[in-house]
């Protein structure tokens, strides 16, 4: 079954309100509930990257390729810079890098996969 672009675009943005949702909201009902912050912070953004991936699949090159990862950088600073809107919630170096990761892991991953299939 083919997804099509319209819905691949609705996806992506509706995982773009999640993670928003998720960057400004308190979570500290439980204090060791973000013990896991730098897995979901990878998790995250290695969802992100497969959906963004997905979404210029059939464009997809080197031009695209630094297209998207550039796109996960920004993504990535405006999901971070978002958090000083959280009274509980600070920017981190760290989690900015790891959330680059988590979408450059996904990106590459597709990337490869469509120079193997396409010879």
């Amino acid at each position: 079954m083919k997804i099509s672009q319209k819905n691949k675009f609705f996806l992506l943005l509706f995982y773009l309100i999640i993670m928003t949702f998720t960057s400004l909201v308190d979570l500290s009902i439980n204090p060791n509930l973000w013990i896991y912050s730098k897995y979901v912070h990878f998790l995250e953004f290695l969802v992100f990257g497969f959906l963004l991936t997905f979404y210029f699949y059939d464009k997809l090159n080197v031009l695209f390729f630094f297209i998207i990862f550039f796109c996960l950088i920004i993504i990535s600073l405006v999901d971070e810079g978002i958090q000083i809107f959280s009274p509980n919630r600070t920017l981190s170096f760290n989690d900015f890098i790891i959330n680059i990761l988590g979408g450059f892991i996904s990106l590459i991953i597709i990337f490869t996969y469509k120079k193997i299939k396409n010879g």
